[in-house]
């Protein structure tokens, strides 16, 4: 088993609940500022993980991100 820890940002986390216009986003987006400094964004786990990175301007999708990373040795 492994940590999977998907890196983000505000701008991301922003477009993304927008484009999903789900209901149970309002809050967030309507207090976005206090949920994006609960998320703790800048800050990777203390145990091992694999690192994913789903901000909009990532190099690779985050698919080919896991693929990559899952890909047994």
């Amino acid at each position: 088993m492994r940590l999977v820890w998907v890196r983000s940002d505000a701008a991301s986390l922003r477009h993304r609940l927008e484009l999903r216009r789900s209901d149970r986003d309002t809050g967030k987006l309507a207090r976005f500022d206090e949920f994006v400094a609960g998320m703790l964004l800048d800050r990777d786990p203390a145990v091992p993980h694999v690192r994913v990175d789903n901000r909009l301007s990532a190099a690779s999708t985050i698919e080919a991100q896991l693929r990559a990373a899952l890909r047994p040795s």
